[in-house]
């Protein structure tokens, strides 16, 4: 980036140097060009003032200068974002919103330059920086966004001791359990009371899930479908989003795959069932059947 440097304070807007830059770094000619004066401005190589900061482009544009190592344009970005936040997500991506209390600071204090100049697109960086935080958000707040996790967010999630899954308070209402503990539920039926496993700890599996996933935007979408539950047309109980296997996402029971002994997949997605799966092993007519 020292070249991108050099090439940022001795290159007009129309000079060849300036462009093969811009393309050989792969940024848009807006956030070239904004930058370019930004730093002609900051040099005094001209008596214009700092353009002002597009809303579309506020978010790109903090991203390519975090890439670029323009310390002064970062920081002037940064103080457009802390009173712009809400406009500047708008128009991008909603789900960002809900990190408006710390992101920004997050962004100014923690990003380091280097780090991003072996990445190849400018912008996956920053958005798997949004979701980093907005799973951070999730983990440690008890109440959460309604619209994305009415069930509130895993700061006090437990393992079921009977059904060994992860639930919220809220969640453990509504999900059916396999305990003998029989409760009254919210909705005035009979069901079966969650209890806690004591020795479960939840960051443990966090830790075994980012080694496992490997992108915090995989991970955020994990604990959208943990803390999530739907009701299922099929049995009428509650399930959690993350139950891949549950009747109502496969409509079909599992049959046997012919590729594969002890394997059995659903038909109307050819995803192998687990051995966790309650439904029924589907009997597939033998050679006796067929023949008659």
């Amino acid at each position: 980036m020292d070249y991108f440097r050099k090439a940022l304070r001795g290159v007009s807007h129309h000079d060849e140097i300036s462009q093969s830059v811009q393309v050989s770094l792969y940024i848009q000619k807006e956030l070239w060009d904004w930058l370019l004066h930004f730093v002609k401005v900051t040099h005094k190589q001209t008596r214009d003032t700092i353009q002002p900061i597009s809303i579309s482009l506020a978010i790109p544009l903090f991203a390519t200068a975090v890439l670029l190592g323009v310390k002064a344009a970062k920081c002037h970005i940064i103080d457009f974002l802390r009173k712009n936040w809400a406009m500047a997500v708008r128009g991008r991506n909603r789900a960002w919103e809900h990190v408006t209390e710390s992101f920004v600071e997050v962004l100014a204090t923690e990003l380091n330059p280097d780090y991003f100049e072996q990445c190849t697109d400018h912008s996956d960086w920053l958005a798997e920086r949004l979701y980093g935080v907005w799973v951070q958000e999730v983990l440690r707040k008890e109440n959460f966004g309604p619209e994305y996790f009415p069930y509130g967010g895993a700061k006090h999630i437990f393992m079921c001791a009977f059904c060994q899954r992860w639930m919220t308070p809220e969640l453990a209402k509504v999900l059916p359990c396999c305990s003998y503990l029989v409760v009254r539920r919210a909705d005035g039926k009979i069901g079966y009371a969650h209890s806690e496993l004591q020795d479960a700890n939840f960051q443990d599996r966090i830790d075994e899930l980012r080694r496992s996933f490997g992108t915090n935007r995989a991970m955020l979408w994990y604990l959208y479908g943990l803390l999530n539950a739907m009701k299922c047309e099929e049995c009428d109980e509650y399930f959690q989003l993350c139950e891949l296997s549950h009747c109502r996402h496969h409509p079909c029971p599992a049959e046997q795959c012919p590729q594969r002994t002890y394997a059995r997949v659903y038909p109307c997605c050819n995803q192998l069932a687990n051995s966790a799966d309650t439904q029924k092993r589907l009997q597939l007519p033998g050679p006796q059947d067929s023949a008659g």
